[in-house]
């Protein structure tokens, strides 16, 4: 009789105990609005993240009356579900702090590695259940973190042409605080790893691949601003323009004539380049050494003449 009445007390406290639990799990669904508790977390003191995973460890042995009330309040029984949905639920709050899902590897939000799900995510696409990967793309989830970066890349590349009228984008040039020159630069390292559509998409829009390219571009514009204001391309070998030296490179282009590209020497001559400034400056002289002599009939210049501001005089005793 004592055996069994003390069976009883014991079934009776452990019913009476269970139920405090099961009591404290309602209350944290009536705060949180789900049953998915962290594995530490403390509830007025008592540890109801441990006894919510002796549930789980249980749930084959559990009456079917206890079970019942769990699935009630809809209990995850899986904690990996559990692990997912909160992981799902962190990024909601990142998307609706940062705007965006592209969370750093190591990032944490409230304790949840973050960046460590979201990396699991990408690495378990193909074995992802359909409802999953339905919920990440809904919110538009970043499968390849670095196809996206390129594909933002390529998009300010088309904004830089579109306002500049080339793909020559300076070195350290950021468009909307995106670091476009240093994408650029990244682009002209890999050619060949890169995918052969990003390379033809790149090749489409006359995309410079050297950097040499790139730099003979930029001082053909310079150039192009030289003759706008001085009206010729014949530049001082020392003189420099917003920092570069445009004298030294246009004698550069003098010297390598003959293994000048076809296309650079065809947009040299297109713009009126000088490619021997004493073969231009003799011309000149003669043209204005015949102005001289229809006017005067005779070519005996004295050396203080000058002929709408070129010093024909000295001209004359340089060729004498």
């Amino acid at each position: 009789e004592f055996s069994s009445a003390l069976r009883t007390v014991l079934v009776e406290a452990s019913t009476e105990s269970w139920a405090f639990w099961l009591g404290l799990l309602k209350k944290f669904r009536e705060i949180e609005g789900h049953c998915r508790v962290p594995q530490k977390f403390k509830l007025e003191g008592f540890q109801l993240g441990p006894w919510v995973s002796q549930q789980r460890a249980k749930q084959d042995s559990m009456t079917p009356m206890r079970k019942q009330k769990l699935d009630a309040i809809d209990f995850v029984w899986n904690s990996f579900s559990e692990w997912w949905e909160e992981g799902f639920n962190k990024l909601i709050q990142f998307i609706e702090t940062e705007g965006h899902c592209n969370v750093p590897r190591s990032f944490k939000l409230e304790g949840h590695r973050l960046g460590l799900w979201v990396g699991t995510q990408r690495a378990n696409q193909d074995s992802l259940s359909p409802k999953r990967k339905q919920r990440l793309n809904d919110i538009g989830f970043i499968w390849d973190p670095s196809a996206e970066k390129w594909e933002e890349g390529f998009n300010k590349l088309l904004q830089f042409k579109e306002i500049e009228g080339h793909c020559r984008v300076p070195k350290y040039f950021k468009l909307a605080e995106f670091k476009l020159g240093e994408w650029v630069s990244i682009q002209r390292k890999k050619p060949d790893n890169m995918t052969p559509k990003h390379k033809q998409r790149l090749d489409e829009i006359g995309f410079a691949w050297s950097s040499l390219d790139q730099k003979w571009w930029e001082h053909f514009d310079k150039l192009l601003q030289f003759k706008e204001t001085e009206g010729h391309c014949n530049v001082p070998l020392r003189f420099e323009l917003e920092g570069f030296r445009l004298g030294r490179w246009v004698g550069m282009q003098r010297t390598k004539q003959i293994s000048l590209s076809h296309e650079y020497k065809q947009r040299l001559n297109e713009v009126g380049f000088i490619w021997d400034p004493r073969a231009e400056q003799w011309e000149e002289g003669f043209s204005r050494l015949v102005q001289f002599k229809e006017r005067e009939s005779h070519c005996n210049v004295f050396i203080s003449v000058e002929l709408d501001g070129f010093k024909l005089g000295a001209w004359v005793f340089r060729q004498r």
